[in-house]
């Protein structure tokens, strides 16, 4: 950067008003899409949690590209500044997945090793339960 360059040097005036409709729109657009399809979940029981799954992945689409575009709208920013804004956003989302890939993988090796099986007692956070084969919810 050179010297006696502020935050303000890089915003884009004309772009303040686009961005903000851009986000608004977003916002109505993932409400409309999350309630659309939490109804089909109500005329659709069986499908209920994939709907769900599918509302928050539009819903982290949809935010993604607006995110992206209000950025673009909004700022003057350099092929060097959205590289370092891609850069950041690379190590934030892989230190999130880390997290999400190591349960993953603890339950995939619960599904292979099966280390308990039905009639065994099981201690989860203070409750000692049987673990019983057509039960879902244990409580």
């Amino acid at each position: 950067m050179q010297d006696g360059l502020t935050l303000l040097d890089f915003v884009r005036p004309g772009g303040l008003l686009p961005a903000a409709a851009l986000v608004l729109i977003s916002f109505l657009l993932g409400r409309f899409l999350t309630g659309s399809l939490e109804g089909l979940g109500k005329r659709f029981p069986d499908r209920r949690l994939t709907l769900q799954q599918i509302a928050s992945l539009l819903r982290v689409g949809i935010f993604s590209v607006v995110g992206v575009g209000a950025l673009a709208l909004a700022f003057r920013l350099s092929h060097q500044m959205w590289v370092a804004v891609g850069g950041t956003i690379a190590v934030s989302l892989g230190f999130a997945l880390k997290d999400i890939s190591g349960s993953v993988l603890a339950g995939l090796i619960i599904l292979v090793d099966r280390p308990f099986q039905v009639g065994d007692r099981v201690h989860v956070a203070g409750y000692h339960r049987a673990a019983l084969g057509a039960h879902r919810h244990l409580g």
